[in-house]
């Protein structure tokens, strides 16, 4: 009975989180307030307003079809941007990974949440 209870506590809580793809697999995140989510491992995580992208393309077309800022390159066309409007991160990550220009979109996370 307890380990029904336990599939339970793990299973509901992912039914309402929102779910994202980091490099083939889904991701769950539950939104809790602000910027801070719950992730499916029971960590809670901050969401930075800048991601990361691996593109298959030049950063140039990227930036101007999703009016994006670029902040710094790394190797193999790695890069991390951010969008020059305020915008629901996640979605826009969702939006860019889909792009068949990219190879994968995938949020900065924030591990360590410090009380303000």
């Amino acid at each position: 009975m307890l380990r029904f209870i336990g599939c339970l506590l793990l299973i509901i809580p992912a039914a309402f989180a929102d779910v994202y793809s980091y490099k083939g697999q889904d991701v769950y995140l539950q939104k809790l307030e602000g910027d801070r989510y719950l992730n499916d491992k029971g960590n809670v995580v901050g969401v930075s307003d800048n991601f990361f992208i691996k593109l298959d393309t030049q950063i140039a077309v990227i930036l101007e079809k999703y009016d994006l800022e670029h902040i710094n390159t790394y190797s193999n066309n790695l890069y991390k941007v951010r969008p020059k409007s305020k915008t629901d991160v996640l979605v826009l990550i969702e939006k860019v990974d889909a792009d068949p220009l990219t190879q994968y979109a995938y949020p900065n996370f924030i591990k360590k949440i410090q009380a303000r």
